[in-house]
């Protein structure tokens, strides 16, 4: 059964603990946006092998453009036939465009949410070098619409919206580091709300190949939280067999294994763990006409199968969110919702 929580200490104490959730939010939407940027690179302009390397040569193993911060999709690099890494080098693929669709339902204890995400990237810049891409801009943007279905005690607004974009750059900087950056602006809102709607956010991020297997990442966020204005992100990933990787992050951990005994002519993996961190924050406007924000917040528990390799990747995945909760920032009405639903599909071509 949902609880209403009403706080009446508006000041210092309530305003530390949003910002500390908010910082955990971006931490973990940074970790993952950072990987997607250098597999955006990839789709984009080629391969980021070196010749002089001894390690895997990069692909995307998955959808680079995933709207969930740290998604359950894996970022780690796999090896690529050398004729597969000739045809993706910048100039004979350069017409491709990484564009990604994707539903999420959350629901129960008499209320759901819906959200649909549609998100593409496009080339700005890039310097070649001797054995692929040296600098990498990207240019990405997105849209999306949710709602919700149910009955609460408060007053929930009826469509919600998500548009904007950002800018990445991915630089190479030896065979085993890399350096990602980025700024994102991004609305959401109701479409009513006049103030708390857009957030600018950026970060700034290495990417360290220790081994063929270990992947390490190391960097800043700049959360847009007055009293944490940066903070520092970790974040690893492990692949202690061909068939078998492990994610470790804030908040995601993730076990996957390839099911080449169910799908001996397919690149099928399946998955499970703690899929990262659902959320939303949203400026909307009240029904007594005041702008508030409002939060979501779950933990998804699932188990989930997607499909890697050439053509089409595609992803499903079920089971469990946890800790459900929605927020106004404002008036300091919370919604503690028991364990619901989880539900998210996913297309990448």
């Amino acid at each position: 059964m949902s609880k209403v929580l009403i706080s009446q200490n508006r000041g210092g104490f309530y305003a530390k603990r949003t910002s500390r959730l908010r910082v955990l939010e971006l931490c973990a939407d940074f970790y993952s946006s950072a990987i997607r940027s250098a597999l955006a690179a990839i789709v984009v302009f080629g391969s980021f092998d070196r010749v002089d390397a001894q390690g895997p040569v990069y692909q995307p193993v998955t959808d680079p453009y995933q709207s969930q911060p740290f998604d359950a999709q894996s970022y780690l690099p796999v090896e690529l036939p050398t004729n597969q890494m000739q045809r993706r080098q910048f100039g004979s693929d350069g017409s491709r465009r990484p564009f990604n669709a994707s539903v999420r339902f959350v629901g129960g204890d008499g209320l759901s949410f819906t959200q649909s995400l549609f998100e593409g990237a496009f080339p700005i810049y890039a310097r070649m070098g001797d054995s692929g891409p040296d600098l990498v801009v990207l240019g990405s943007a997105k849209f999306g619409h949710g709602f919700f279905s149910g009955d609460t005690a408060v007053d929930l607004p009826s469509n919600l919206y998500t548009a904007g974009g950002g800018v990445r750059l991915v630089k190479p900087i030896n065979p085993i580091w890399d350096f990602i950056g980025g700024v994102n602006v991004l609305y959401q809102g109701d479409g009513e709300a006049e103030s708390d709607s857009v957030t600018v956010t950026g970060m700034g991020m290495f990417q360290w190949q220790r081994t063929e297997k270990t992947q390490w990442m190391f960097g800043v966020v700049a959360t847009g939280v007055e009293d944490i204005p940066v903070i520092p992100v970790i974040g690893a990933n492990w692949k202690p067999r061909d068939d078998w990787e492990v994610s470790f992050g804030l908040p995601q951990t993730r076990v996957a294994h390839r099911l080449s005994y169910l799908f001996p002519h397919q690149e099928v993996w399946g998955y499970a763990g703690l899929l990262g961190l659902g959320r939303g924050r949203y400026g909307v406007r009240r029904e007594s006409g005041i702008d508030d924000v409002l939060t979501m917040r779950e933990f998804p528990i699932a188990v989930g199968l997607e499909r890697r390799g050439d053509g089409p990747i595609w992803f499903c995945e079920g089971g469990v969110a946890v800790g459900r909760q929605l927020e106004y920032e404002v008036s300091g009405e919370e919604i503690d919702l028991d364990a619901g639903g989880y539900v998210r599909l996913g297309l990448k071509f």
